[in-house]
């Protein structure tokens, strides 16, 4: 059982009063998403023809330190290309995902400041009718609350800062093995940024075979949740490992029901943790295409 900061009944208070962001009757249908983080030596263009043959509508791009898409390292070529690739294959971009936690040394969050403005500017790039959203976690260990409450707030505001300047959206995700693995306590950290440019990204990975579990994780952060992840979680002894899509015994009708009841009609994007990708034997491809199946049960039922 994790511990909640504040009271569980002022944050769902808070929550109450929040405002839903994006999630409106008129929104698209749900589309299923692959993130990009499952396929970091794959060529863009091979990648993208893999997924929008499989099924898959959008990707989340993994603008991740020296990866190929680190927005600090882009030119303005190869955003371009970028561009041509992503119109080539009929594909959208559901999210950027960032590693731009807020519970870092301080020359090392004003390095992420830099990465979050330049990520918000490759947003704009890509889409400047309607600029994907970008994606974080926050950072530090279980058990680090409270007292590291009063940071994670300092150091959010002054996201909100760059965020604001700059026109982006940033959706902030729980993370069982990290400082904010609770739902409650996140989506009470979002309404005190006070900002509609902080929201948050869901994955059920993180509270599967967890008290609170799922579906109380979802209840709390539907009001806010502008992008969805899928994995799943599978216990190994005592330790948590996360697998594919499918593989974990996640109800996938249930998660759909929780999506479509809380009003959620935005990407849901495969994510394939780094504990999978990284093994000896992984297989982009058949990751992608193995996931699929799972997720259109989620976003088609």
């Amino acid at each position: 059982m994790t511990r909640f900061f504040p009271t569980r009944r002022n944050a769902l208070a808070a929550m109450a009063a929040l405002p839903a962001v994006g999630l409106s009757a008129a929104a698209s249908a749900m589309v299923p998403a692959f993130s990009l983080y499952g396929m970091k030596d794959v060529p863009l263009p091979k990648a993208l023809d893999h997924l929008a043959k499989t099924g898959y509508r959008a990707v989340e791009l993994a603008c991740l330190a020296g990866w190929e898409m680190d927005p600090t390292a882009m030119s303005p070529q190869s955003i371009g290309q970028l561009r041509k690739d992503l119109s080539a294959s009929g594909m959208s971009v559901a999210a950027i995902m960032l590693d731009a936690p807020l519970d870092t040394p301080m020359a090392t969050f004003d390095k992420n400041l830099a990465l979050l403005a330049k990520a918000c500017s490759l947003a704009k790039e890509i889409n400047p009718a309607s600029p994907p959203v970008l994606e974080s976690i926050l950072g530090g260990k279980p058990g680090d609350l409270p007292a590291k409450l009063p940071l994670h707030r300092e150091r959010l505001a002054k996201v909100v800062e760059v965020l604001e300047r700059e026109g982006g959206t940033l959706a902030l995700k729980p993370h069982r093995m990290q400082a904010f693995d609770d739902a409650v306590a996140l989506a009470s950290l979002i309404s005190g940024a006070k900002s509609r440019r902080v929201v948050a990204a869901f994955d059920p990975s993180h509270f599967q075979h967890r008290t609170p579990g799922i579906a109380e994780a979802w209840r709390a952060l539907a009001p806010t949740t502008r992008f969805v992840h899928i994995k799943e979680t599978v216990i190994d002894g005592k330790q948590a490992r996360f697998v594919l899509p499918g593989e974990g015994g996640l109800d996938l009708a249930m998660m759909r029901r929780l999506l479509v009841d809380g009003g959620y009609n935005g990407p849901v994007c495969v994510e394939v943790s780094r504990q999978v990708w990284s093994a000896q034997g992984y297989d982009p491809f058949a990751a992608a295409t193995k996931s699929f199946p799972a997720i259109k049960k989620i976003t088609h039922g």
